[in-house]
Order: C-alpha cells, then sequence, then structure tokens
C-alpha cells in the first residue's frame, strides 16, 4: 500500500509509535510480543515536540506524568536502532484547536497529572483501570484521539492494546523504520530526561506517586 502524501495545507495529528529501549520498554515487549511499547502525540512532521506520559527522568523509572518529550532521550541508551512508526492523520482546523487545547489544558495543569502505574502492569495482561488525571502513553493518545472526536473507532473506555491502536491507525502511516533515519528535531526543548536524581530523591518521589495513585484509586 502506497503511504499517504502531506499535503501542506492540510492539518495533521501525528501518533508516534516508539520501541523504548528502557527497561520497562523492553519488559512490555517481552509480555506483549509487539515491537513498539511507547506511544506519543505529536502536531509537527518533524516531531519537534512530541507529548506523551512517561517517566520524567532517566532514573526514576516509576515516577512520571505529563511530558513535552524530545527523540534525544532515546539516544542516552546503548541501543543501535530504534523502530517507529509515524502516522498522520489529517483533521479539519477545528479538531486541530481541539487537539492543541486540550494538550495544553494538560499542561497548565501537568501538576495534577501523574502517570498510571497500574494501567501500565495491568496492560500487560491486557487490562487497564481508570485513575482520575493519571494516564499511560496509550491511554493518553487514546484519550486526544476520542476526546477530540479524531478517530471514532477508539472509545474512552474500553482497553486497547498498542497492536490495536496500530491496527485502527494502518492507514494513516507515512514512516516505519529507524528512528535516526527520520528527518526530525534534534533539541532538547523542554525535556529534562537527562537531569539525575540522588537516590533518596527518586525513592521519595516513587514512594509519593504510587501513594497518589492508591488513593484516587481506592477514594
Amino acid at each position: 500500500m502506497d503511504k499517504p502524501k502531506i499535503e501542506p495545507s492540510q492539518k495533521y495529528i501525528y501518533i508516534v509509535f516508539i520501541s523504548s529501549p528502557t527497561g520497562i520498554g523492553k519488559t512490555i515487549r517481552f509480555f506483549t510480543r509487539n515491537l513498539y511499547s511507547h506511544v506519543a502525540v505529536s502536531f509537527e512532521k518533524n516531531l519537534g515536540s512530541m507529548y506523551s506520559f512517561a517517566r520524567y527522568y532517566k532514573n526514576i523509572p516509576f515516577f512520571g506524568g505529563f511530558i513535552e518529550e524530545s527523540i534525544l532521550r532515546y539516544s542516552l541508551y546503548d541501543a543501535d536502532s530504534i523502530p517507529i512508526k509515524i502516522c498522520a492523520i489529517p483533521v479539519s482546523d477545528q479538531k486541530y484547536k481541539e487537539a492543541v487545547a486540550y494538550i495544553n489544558f494538560i499542561k497548565e495543569n501537568s501538576a495534577q497529572y501523574i502517570y498510571n502505574s497500574f494501567s501500565m502492569v495491568l496492560a500487560l495482561f491486557h487490562k487497564r483501570v481508570h485513575i482520575g488525571q493519571a494516564f499511560t502513553c496509550l491511554e493518553f493518545a487514546n484519550s486526544v484521539l476520542s476526546e477530540c472526536g479524531i478517530s471514532e473507532e477508539i472509545k474512552p473506555d474500553r482497553y486497547y492494546s498498542i497492536a490495536d491502536v496500530e491496527n485502527i491507525l494502518k492507514d494513516f502511516v507515512i514512516y516505519e523504520g529507524d528512528l535516526w533515519d527520520y528527518d526530525c528535531a534534534k533539541d532538547w526543548g523542554s525535556d529534562l530526561f537527562y537531569l539525575k536524581s540522588s537516590k533518596r530523591k527518586a525513592l521519595q518521589c516513587t514512594i509519593k506517586q504510587f501513594y497518589t495513585l492508591t488513593k484516587r484509586l481506592i477514594g
């Protein structure tokens, strides 16, 4: 199948599937047997800014939330190649504005949003758990697609695997290959992934986040 052409006058939402080289990413792929383990959203073909839910810092794997992700975070790992798949979904000007506003709202209130580690673990068993103001990377991407009416096939309360969403978006694939062969922006921007924290801070942040998740789940 021929890949869709990008029209300069058309607005697009880019959904990026990434084979993350992190330990968690490798674990997810081991259980799911799927090539990709991370999902991000962008409004730029060159992926200058990608939006997702993931860890904030490299050395604190279970402390995360809303991030403006740079592809440079993947350069910090010893990986010969990083497979990615990019889907470009054409949208109306109105839907584009709604998606931008939706992500900007989460960005402006990012202190209230955290990574849904419980759902990440349950996803290994094809399940999810809804926790207020908490997402996994895939739940966040799906929320953009569903809340903004970009994809009628994505239902907000249903469980999807990454492979499910790949299949739903199969007609919008514009690139599949090595991240470093793609013409993308290489700038850290707002991504602070490279910063390191002490072991004490890492433990404190992790405990606090799991406490907050548990409180929201049972509250």
